[in-house]
């Protein structure tokens, strides 16, 4: 008699072949998604970092300026909001939403993002120039 009741002929249960190679994946992929997402971050690629690594805020951070770039205003707002939600919490952000929001011509949401970079930095300088109505972009 082999180990566990299984008769032993050399090899192991077939589940637990299954099971060792699906652990052995996942470990694999959960050490290399972080790597591979923040190579495809450094070549501008965040389309596909949010793919590998969804709860990284400064990729969708990042995906939402390049969506704002192109036109995209809304979805790129969208993406800025989720990193938001992630927990990023670089004032910067805040400034790019509350810009995409004022693109949009949704001054009082703008004027709430740019507020929000300052609760997070009191003396950071773009919100403060963003509330005085220096260097606000134009709504569409």
């Amino acid at each position: 008699r082999g180990f566990g009741g299984v008769a032993s002929v050399g090899l192991a249960p077939t589940g637990a072949y299954l099971g060792a190679t699906v652990l052995a994946v996942a470990v694999l992929w959960l050490a290399i998604a972080p790597v591979l997402a923040d190579i495809w971050y450094y070549e501008s690629r965040s389309d596909l970092s949010v793919v590998v690594d969804p709860l990284q805020g400064k990729y969708h951070w990042s995906l939402g300026q390049d969506l704002v770039a192109i036109g995209s205003t809304s979805r790129g707002l969208d993406q800025m909001k989720l990193a938001a939600r992630l927990g990023e919490s670089d004032p910067q952000l805040y400034v790019d939403t509350g810009d995409a929001e004022q693109a949009l011509g949704r001054s009082a949401e703008a004027r709430a993002a740019y507020r929000m970079a300052l609760v997070i930095d009191p003396f950071y300088r773009p919100a403060k120039d963003r509330l005085a109505g220096k260097g606000v972009p134009p709504s569409s």
